[in-house]
């Protein structure tokens, strides 16, 4: 017989206690993974912004420096100084700009006089004025080359001899404290440089005996004396390469004796524009006086219309190096660095004076943190808190500091957008 089968019973409460346990997790579980992720969120409101003075998003730092080389004359400004758009801060010596300005509007003084009286017909008094104005450019012209040949002799003989045995012979000898001269082709170079320059000097002088501004041939002499200044100039470029690149002793000696060549170059370069200059107003005097005291020709008209233009830009040019001689505030602000003296050569684009610009405050009518703006393909969004969640919104956006983006259109005051 066999035995009977038996069923046991569990109690009912405790198989719907465990039905009700794994609902519970079930729905704790799908809490857990259905949950949105969590954000932070900032109110977009009214309020300022920090711009630099004059227009963008941040304080503008400006490196300021002279266009043209020449002796500064005064340094009007400190570190830490506030200064306003506009202000000196500081300027170049003016006699040689100032010189060149004076010329060029003599010669556009003379382009237009002539013009006018090649109109009306040329009279013994327009005669009288033309000749006037030709003597006047040919002492300037007299004056410039001899001071041109002052200028080639004091550069040479005071600013080099010092670095040289026998300068005054033909076989000069470099020799200079704290200089390795390994550079052996660029110092025969130099030698055989000086060594020209006894002759070149000797021949220009006996040249220039007598010549005076009634003397003939003073164009040629200016030619001369240009091709000259342009030796001593690539003399003394030679020579200051191997005193700044070749020193091995004391740093501030070696800086000395190179700042005593660019000195003395740039007195040479700045003679080679004012012989320019002057022989330039002789050339155009002397065709005005050739124009004045020949017929009116079409043709007379025409070359005298071009020598206004071209003496109108000439003036232009001038004013604009008399000017920029001067450094002045870009903006206002204040200063940061001054690295120039009354009295130093200043070189052409050394940095000179640094400022920065003067931070204001802009009001705007919605911004946000600057950690709310998300850029993406070229275009800015925001995370727009809504009623379900968040939603992106394309926003065009304005000034900004480190702190806040201004939000001109796109998103309204009092909108909730994510911080990132």
């Amino acid at each position: 017989m066999t035995d009977p089968i038996h069923i046991i019973h569990r109690p009912k409460h405790v198989a719907v206690i465990a039905v009700t346990a794994a609902v519970v997790i079930g729905a704790i579980g799908a809490i857990i993974i259905t949950r949105p992720p969590a954000y932070r969120f900032a109110t977009a409101e009214s309020g300022v912004i920090e711009v630099a003075s004059g227009a963008g998003p941040v304080a503008e730092t400006f490196i300021l420096s002279f266009q043209a080389s020449g002796q500064i004359e005064s340094v009007s400004v400190r570190t830490g100084d506030a200064v306003k758009k506009g202000e000196m801060l500081a300027a170049l010596d003016p006699e040689n700009t100032a010189g060149a300005l004076t010329q060029a509007k003599a010669a556009y003084a003379v382009a237009e006089a002539n013009y006018a009286k090649l109109e009306s017909g040329a009279t013994p008094e327009t005669v009288a004025v033309n000749e006037t104005a030709l003597a006047q450019a040919n002492i300037a012209l007299a004056n410039a080359l001899a001071g041109s040949l002052t200028a080639a002799t004091n550069a040479v003989g005071n600013a080099t001899d010092q670095f040289f045995t026998n300068p005054n012979t033909s076989l000069p000898q470099l020799s200079v404290a704290g200089v390795n001269f390994s550079n052996q082709n660029l110092q025969y170079k130099v030698q055989d440089e000086r060594a020209a320059m006894n002759g070149t000097l000797a021949s220009w002088q006996q040249d220039l005996v007598g010549a005076t501004a009634s003397s003939s041939g003073l164009s040629a002499l200016a030619a001369e004396s240009k091709t000259n200044l342009q030796s001593v100039g690539a003399y003394l470029d030679d020579l200051n390469t191997i005193l700044t690149s070749f020193a091995s002793g004391d740093a501030s000696v070696a800086a000395a004796d190179a700042g005593a060549v660019s000195a003395a170059r740039a007195g040479v370069t700045a003679q080679i524009s004012a012989l320019s200059g002057a022989a330039s107003g002789a050339a155009q005097a002397e065709s005005a006086l050739a124009l004045v005291t020949s017929s009116a020709r079409p043709e007379d008209m025409a070359a005298a219309e071009a020598q206004v233009t071209s003496a109108e830009g000439a003036v232009e040019i001038a004013q604009a190096a008399y000017d920029n001689r001067r450094l002045t505030a870009p903006a206002d602000g204040r200063v940061t660095a001054v690295h120039v003296s009354a009295g130093q050569t200043a070189a052409a684009g050394a940095p000179a004076i640094e400022m920065s610009g003067t931070v204001s405050e802009k009001p705007v009518h919605v911004m946000v943190p600057a950690g709310s703006v998300i850029l993406e393909d070229g275009v800015s969004y925001v995370l727009e808190r809504t009623a379900h969640g968040v939603a992106k919104r394309q926003v065009t956006v304005g000034a900004s500091d480190a702190t806040n983006t201004e939000i001109v259109s796109g998103l309204s005051a009092g909108a909730q957008v994510v911080i990132q």
